[in-house]
């Protein structure tokens, strides 16, 4: 077959593609394609869309159909890039844009098949191009208002990336193709007339009169106080994404791919200039008028004392995206980014320190800004807001409600008002939050008192329970729940906590008085019975799980990080108490008015003057997830590890139950509860309910009438009592646990469509059966029967983002997320956070149950031989992140990380040896199949192996130069490579050469686990999992297999779009 064959078959086939492709499509996903469908398209339906009709145009030329289009010309780069100009100025931006015409276009199909087949090809294209990018008019002059209504009518579900207001009044708010303004403080905003396709991202004003935007079509300036808008200076080849003016004749704007454009001239003329950088920067700002910062991806740090006319990189040990900057004077200023992180410098930028929370926010931080050298805020994903009052050497968390969203950007006008703006997950609204107590309380712009979550009945996981009578009772748990009974719970009413934080904890010392707290240092308290609840400073962000007050004035709050909380003031002030070693604590109580306690992870405190002083106690022994005494010398505790150990000495010794006396369940145990005589229930995993009648000696297990996780336990009499958990559970009995009744709850049928959409990071195979997938919002998948049916799994949250994840056996295993290492003994129900010094772990590596390692931040690498009960610090010999590891036994292992660093070891750990290699790659993951032959993979197609140990490495030919992200091998043979764009690489000679293997998606895929020569596994993107029984000849979605029936689905077939333009 010759060229010109190919180019007519090619047309015969996909003539029919374009008509029927995307109903197919949709149809598989479930969409509704109408006329009157709100549907959106995502970029990468659009993408792959968009190159299939240029390509028919394009090859429509090339046979000679030269009517019209034919006659500019058959180049095919220059059809490729022109067909798909508008489309890749949105590159690596989550758009989603109305289909509202394309979609009637589409339904033509089933109305007038033969009239688009009798259009030429090259027409389709252009009409389809036409229809979608040009179905409004084009104005270079973005005039005057098109509309005044209330924010939410206008505004609509449209992403806003940008804020900035001049005064208490006048304020401008940026999006996808959306530009507002307000002149009343938010209370009502006008669409101004745009481009209807063209992102804003970032604006500036220089005086009362001009103004600046950037955007995909590049510079605007306004000249009449943001009024009307004129396009200045077009750039359409990368997206630009911030600006900033030093005066009112220097100014700087940034973008993708490196890009920087400057003015000396006030805007009138504006010049590229080398950045040295390929990697996209995110913002720009002034120290002076002439010294100049960028920031960006993988910790790009650029700076210029000449107005931006010359550039440096400015190194600080982080490849996390850094997202914002901002200089309170020449020499101090703050940059916010990836996972929470938060740098500043003092010496004019040449050193940068962390600061912040540390790991106890994981979160994505998007923009920081300052009102006083002193004042500041940031905002970043899941609705976060911190606050600082010293210059940002420390933060704390301002409440905003909100609980999926992102908050992108902040502006304040000085140091009590500002507003805060956000964008949509799963389909919620965007944001517009006003404050003018300077972040005390935030409100949507919609409303006038304090927002409650969205709640659609009491079906949130309950984590605490009380009753100060058989009547009076609340419950709280995760998403700011509180609700309430007066009737023994027969019903229970929702009340507005104002947060959507998790709640842990909650107390009440009267019908009127109580608290409650929760996740980054949340202190709630009413006075009147949990109607209305106001927040109290604690000082902290840490994670607060229990909170105890032995009347009005006198309590306190403990949580992680060794933080306990006390206040003698009803909870105005509250102040640390000092504590030497390390503990997470989750419950207090007091078993008389002095004797009183808080126990902890391996370790308790304990008064005996009514909490006036507290002492620490240290106990391998004893578990610290619940506690509860029956009188002031008898008591037990539990733990996550189904671990019981009982006292009838007041604490002084301890000991596990009678051998027998304890009934086997399935998990481990959260919460406890005790009356006089030695009564008490325990309550865990699968449903578990225990009773003990001689103080913990022998347990036996009661009917729950649920498999769920039930977390907290709470009696008022010897008969009556609650217990909560899961999915808004709420038991109750009368007759001492004899019977349990269902008042609320119960597990729902199907995961939530949180779960099923996240990225996910790493996936790991132990046998053709049993897997696990990690990700994004603290993910957890785990499959049984090869990948056929996925389980999500909620048990550790949705605080962070999981890294890595380890098995060694079907019930032991480990994850990397948030900075830390989480330890599972049971497949996964229950997770126990294993305290290693300094956090920022990216990645693990076991080679048994015993022996394994963790690595991460500045180069710390932490070495376990008991499981992870204790971490020992090794020097790896560099500062740079390191990202992922392998072992092949307990002695030879190898590191990776930024900047091409590999590192081994031949004796476990007891020292590393810098491997040398000419590639400077960032490098995103390592295999050995044995202690002589491994590989590594990394950025721009990077691909080293040694056949030594790593004393050569040599670089490997690779078909692609996308970032690859994992690499496997089954034996020294064969081995598989995943990436961006969907890129899936395999090779049977040891890596000699490299195929492309199609993989039927254009997500980028993180990580691939094979089991022998034939089944593997790969994840990726938006919750992306491929699986294949035949070696990789082809792979199937096992992507809608999470918690429903199992059905396959083959991936397409077509190849993505960066195929054709690589």
């Amino acid at each position: 077959m010759n060229k010109r064959e190919a180019d007519r078959l090619f047309l015969t086939v996909d003539r029919q593609w374009l008509i029927t492709s995307l109903t197919r499509t949709t149809a598989a996903r479930q969409t509704n394609w109408c006329p009157q469908s709100d549907r959106k398209m995502t970029m990468s339906d659009l993408v792959i869309f968009g190159w299939k009709t240029s390509s028919l145009f394009m090859t429509a030329c090339r046979l000679g159909d030269n009517e019209g289009a034919g006659k500019m010309g058959s180049d095919d780069s220059f059809w490729t890039w022109h067909g798909m100009r508008s489309l890749l100025r949105y590159e690596a931006i989550e758009t989603l844009l109305p289909m509202r015409s394309l979609a009637c276009l589409l339904q033509l199909q089933t109305r007038s098949i033969q009239a688009l087949h009798a259009l030429l090809p090259w027409r389709v294209g252009l009409i389809l191009f036409l229809v979608v990018f040009y179905h409004s008019p084009l104005q270079q002059a973005h005039g005057e208002p098109l509309t005044s209504q209330p924010s939410a009518s206008v505004i609509g579900h449209h992403t806003l990336y940008n804020v900035l207001f001049l005064n208490s009044t006048d304020g401008w708010v940026t999006g996808e193709g959306r530009f507002y303004r307000t002149r009343d403080g938010g209370a009502t905003w006008s669409k101004m007339a745009t481009r209807p396709m063209e992102t804003y991202h970032a604006m500036t004003f220089v005086n009362d009169k001009v103004g600046w935007a950037v955007g995909h079509e590049g510079i605007l300036k306004s000249n009449d106080r943001g009024a009307t808008w004129a396009l200045h200076y077009q750039y359409d080849r990368s997206s630009l994404l911030a600006i900033a003016f030093g005066s009112s004749t220097t100014g700087v704007a940034v973008g993708w791919k490196g890009i920087i454009f400057t003015t000396q001239d006030g805007g009138v003329t504006w010049n590229k200039r080398a950045s040295g950088t390929d990697l996209a920067l995110y913002d720009v700002a002034f120290a002076s008028p002439t010294q100049v910062w960028a920031v960006g991806e993988r910790g790009t740090i650029l700076s210029s004392q000449d107005g931006g006319v010359s550039w440096k990189e400015q190194l600080c040990g982080i490849c996390n995206d850094l997202r914002a900057v901002t200089f309170l004077n020449a020499s101090t200023g703050i940059i916010v980014g990836q996972k929470g992180t938060i740098l500043k410098t003092t010496d004019r930028g040449a050193t940068w320190a962390m600061t912040g929370p540390g790991h106890t926010v994981s979160t994505d931080l998007l923009d920081v800004v300052f009102a006083t050298p002193k004042l500041g805020w940031v905002v970043g994903e899941y609705g976060i807001i911190l606050s600082t009052v010293d210059g940002g050497s420390t933060w704390i968390t301002q409440q905003s409600g909100i609980r999926l969203n992102h908050l992108n950007a902040l502006s304040m006008v000085n140091e009590t008002t500002g507003w805060v703006v956000g964008g949509h997950q799963m389909n919620e609204p965007p944001v517009i939050l006003h404050t003018t107590n300077g972040g005390r309380s935030w409100l949507p712009m919609t409303q006038t008192s304090r927002p409650s979550p969205v709640v659609a009945g009491l079906k949130n996981y309950l984590s605490a329970v009380t009753f100060l009578d058989k009547d009076q009772g609340w419950v709280v748990g995760a998403q700011g729940t509180i609700a309430a009974t007066q009737d023994g719970g027969k019903t229970w009413q929702l009340r507005a906590s104002g947060t959507t934080q998790h709640l842990n904890g909650i107390a009440f010392v009267n019908a009127r008085v109580g608290w409650a707290v929760g996740e980054r240092g949340l202190i709630l308290s009413t006075q009147d019975g949990g109607l209305n609840w106001q927040i109290q400073p604690s000082g902290t962000v840490a994670k607060l799980e229990a909170v105890y007050f032995v009347n009005e004035s006198r309590g306190w709050a403990a949580g992680e990080w060794k933080t306990i909380l006390e206040t003698s003031d009803g909870g105005a002030t509250w102040k640390a108490l000092p504590i030497v070693n390390y503990s997470r604590f989750h419950q207090i109580l007091f078993s008389d008015r002095e004797t009183g306690w808080m126990i902890g992870t391996g370790q308790f405190m304990k008064t005996i003057d009514g909490g006036q002083t507290w002492t620490e106690k240290s106990s391998a022994t004893v578990p610290g997830d619940g506690m509860a005494f029956s009188s002031p010398t008898v008591g037990w505790v539990v733990g996550s590890n189904e671990e019981i150990a009982f006292t009838v000495d007041g604490g002084r010794s301890w000991r596990a139950p009678a051998k027998g006396g304890q009934e086997r369940t399935m998990g481990g145990f959260y919460g406890t509860a005790a009356r006089p005589g030695g009564i008490g229930w325990i309550v865990g995993d699968q449903g578990a309910i225990l009773k003990t009648e001689d103080g913990g000696n022998t347990w036996r297990r009661q009917p729950s009438q649920t498999n769920g996780r039930l977390k907290a336990v709470t009696f008022i009499t010897d008969q009556i009592g609650w217990i909560v958990g899961a999915d808004g559970i709420i038991l109750s009995t009368i007759d001492a646990g004899a019977t349990w009744v269902v008042q609320n709850g119960g597990p729902s049928e199907l995961p939530s469509e949180y779960a099923l959409r996240q990225n996910l990071n790493k996936v790991q195979f132990l046998d053709q059966k049993a897997g696990w997938a990690v990700g994004a919002g603290g993910s957890f998948l785990e499959t049984r029967d090869g990948g056929n049916t996925w389980k999500p799994h909620s048990s550790l949250g949705r605080a962070f983002g999981v890294e890595d994840v380890q098995f060694v056996s079907p019930s032991v295993g480990w994850v990397a997320g948030g900075g830390a290492v989480w330890k599972t003994t049971d497949g996964g129900l229950s997770w126990t956070d294993q305290a290693i010094p300094g956090g920022g772990i990216y990645g693990i590596s076991f080679v048994n149950e015993s022996v394994g390692w963790a690595f991460g931040l500045l180069g710390h690498i932490h070495a376990t031989t008991d499981g992870g009960s204790t971490w020992i610090s090794q020097r790896s010999g560099v500062n740079e992140p390191l990202l992922r590891g392998s072992f092949v036994d307990r002695l030879n292992g190898w590191v990776v990380g930024q900047k091409g660093f590999i590192a081994n070891t031949k004796d476990g750990g007891a020292s590393w040896r810098i491997q040398q290699n000419k590639d400077r790659a960032w490098l995103t993951d390592v295999v050995f199949v044995d202690d002589q032959r491994g590989w590594v993979v990394g950025s721009g197609g990077t691909i080293l192996s040694t056949t030594d140990g790593g004393k050569t490495w040599d670089r490997q030919r690779s078909p692609r130069y996308d970032d690859f992200r994992g690499v496997a091998f089954v034996n020294p043979r064969i081995g598989w490579i995943v990436g961006d764009t969907g890129t899936l690489l395999q090779t049977t000679d040891g890596g000699s050469t490299w195929l492309e293997r199609v993989s039927g998606t254009c997500e980028q895929l993180k990580s691939i686990s094979f089991v022998g020569e034939r089944n593997g596994w790969i994840v990726g993107n938006s919750g992306t999992i491929l699986s294949t029984v035949d070696g990789g000849l082809s792979w199937v979605s096992q992507s809608q297999n999470r918690g429903l029936s199992p059905t396959h689905q083959k991936p397409s077939t077509l190849p993505c779009v960066r195929s054709l333009l690589g």
